[in-house]
């Protein structure tokens, strides 16, 4: 726990600075200009019946993937086509590429607007719903463990690149502590809110909880 409020505590300095230096950036986007997912968030609790389904222990992969894959394709284009022989959870990247990441578990459901295997198939109102969403680079449930921390980090899902993220909030124990910080910007998660973004900026999230948070995760092409 000291270790997690220890990082909390950098992410909320850096946060600080950034929004200080960079405050008139726009890094979030209204959910309601995006009507393509307008059906995800209409029926949040459906996806979130199917998640709580899933078997929390089945991992289709244990070893983290490095950062870079996110953009580099690599570990991150064999990973999707393991779903094809395997299901399950997978660790998600970690700073150290020896060391897997226990904090942060991934369910893989799409992947270039393929649906993967079987988790997609344990899955089949959420899958449904995503196959009528044009443009999906990724999605697939997102989860961190209890009192967990997420660093600031940056991705290549941006405006720049003709993409956003977009979180639907489906297992989020306690708004006022599973937040995310973008750019500076603080926005709390709660079960049955969008928050879309540009996370080419530094973002980083924390669940200081004694419970599992959980969102739908997606990568999306905009229009």
């Amino acid at each position: 726990m000291d270790h997690v409020l220890t990082m909390l505590i950098v992410c909320l300095v850096i946060a600080s600075v950034y929004y200080y230096y960079n405050h008139s950036e726009t890094v979030y986007y209204p959910p309601e200009n995006y009507n393509k997912m307008s059906i995800l968030q209409k029926h949040w609790n459906v996806i979130a019946n199917e998640y709580k389904a899933l078997p929390k222990d089945k991992m289709i992969n244990f070893q983290s993937r490095k950062k870079d894959d996110w953009y580099n394709g690599g570990q991150l284009d064999e990973l999707a086509k393991k779903h094809f022989q395997d299901y399950g959870w997978h660790s998600a990247w970690s700073e150290d590429d020896n060391v897997a990441n226990d904090n942060w578990k991934n369910w893989g459901l799409m992947y270039k607007d393929v649906a993967l295997g079987k988790n997609s198939e344990l899955c089949p109102l959420t899958t449904a719903m995503l196959n009528t969403i044009p443009g999906i680079r990724i999605a697939g449930f997102s989860l961190m463990t209890p009192n967990s921390v997420i660093n600031p980090h940056t991705d290549t899902t941006g405006i720049k690149y003709g993409s956003l993220a977009y979180h639907l909030g489906i297992d989020v124990p306690d708004k006022n502590n599973c937040c995310l910080i973008v750019n500076g910007e603080k926005k709390e998660e709660e079960n049955g809110k969008v928050i879309i973004f540009d996370s080419t900026y530094l973002h980083s999230a924390y669940n200081i909880t004694d419970k599992e948070r959980c969102i739908l995760y997606i990568d999306f092409q905009i229009d």
